[in-house]
Order: structure tokens, then C-alpha cells, then sequence
């Protein structure tokens, strides 16, 4: 049986590109800016931004990860903000308007100056924690 070269061509195509060889790379990437140990050792909450290149801005993130827990390349899990203008978390202005603390093991509070962000996430309870997030005053 003789196959036609656009058949063919159609068949090399999908076949490659069913196997990954097109994926496209994630644009986004994290940097660390702090992590804070939980009271009991067992975890952390991480302060990073996410960076997604030039069409979207800098967000800063918490994720709260247990103690030997690597942050993947992923949002964060406990806060997720748009630094509405903001200046980078490495500007000691911008860390003004936003403060991670634990109550203790199993409660959060992430307080965040609403002129420098905006939340794009709610409460919520993170491997068993209860975050609650309010805006400084």
C-alpha cells in the first residue's frame, strides 16, 4: 500500500507532537524571598514572587510547605496578590505592606497594605492551617 506524502507528513506531525517535543516551556518563574519556620518546626510558609514575563506584573505569593519541601514552579498556595505598582519584594518599602506571621502551629495571619496589592485569593485552611488575611490598616 502506498501512502501519500502529505499523509505522511500529517502522521510525523501528530506522532512528534503527541510526544512532547513541542511542549512549550512554562513562562513563569519563582523567587524566594523569605521563609518563615512554623513554631513546631514541621513547617514553612515561603514569600516569593512569580514572575510570568513581560505581558503580566510581579505577584507576590505564600505558600505554606512542610519543612524540607522544595517550592515547585507552581502558585502559591496560601496567598496569591497582584502588586498593583509595587516595587519588588527586595525593596524594604514594599515588605512594609506585607507581613507573614504565625499565631502559632496551626494558624496564619498574612496582613497586606491594600494600595500595594490586591488579593486574589480568600482564606482558607493549607495543610491544616487556618490562614486568615486582612489588609493594614
Amino acid at each position: 500500500m502506498k501512502y501519500s506524502p502529505l499523509f505522511l507528513l500529517l502522521l510525523l506531525t501528530s506522532t512528534i507532537g503527541s510526544s512532547g517535543c513541542f511542549d512549550i516551556p512554562d513562562m513563569c518563574g519563582n523567587d524566594v524571598y523569605r521563609e518563615y519556620p512554623s513554631p513546631n518546626g514541621k513547617l514553612k510558609a515561603v514569600v516569593f514572587e512569580r514572575d510570568c514575563g513581560a505581558t503580566s506584573p510581579f505577584s507576590t505569593q505564600v505558600s505554606i510547605l512542610g519543612r524540607d519541601e522544595r517550592l515547585e514552579n507552581v502558585p502559591g498556595n496560601a496567598f496569591v496578590g497582584s502588586d498593583a505598582g509595587s516595587a519588588p519584594l527586595t525593596d524594604h518599602s514594599t515588605m512594609e505592606k506585607f507581613e507573614v506571621r504565625w499565631l502559632d502551629d496551626d494558624h496564619m495571619l498574612i496582613r497586606y497594605d491594600a494600595r500595594g496589592f490586591s488579593r486574589e485569593t480568600d482564606p482558607k485552611i493549607v495543610n491544616n492551617v487556618q490562614v486568615r488575611i486582612e489588609q493594614i490598616p
